[in-house]
Formats: C-alpha cells, structure tokens, sequence
C-alpha cells in the first residue's frame, strides 16, 4: 500500500465527511 494512496484516502474521507454533516 502506498502512502500515496493513503494520502489520498484520507482527503477523500475528510473533504466527503465535512459535507455529509
């Protein structure tokens, strides 16, 4: 797993959960 891709992942769930709410 790249830590790239973790990276990414996480924006992901934090640029997502913000709207959610």
């Amino acid at each position: 797993m790249s830590l790239n891709h973790a990276l990414k992942l996480i924006l992901t769930v934090t640029g997502v959960l913000p709207a959610v709410v």
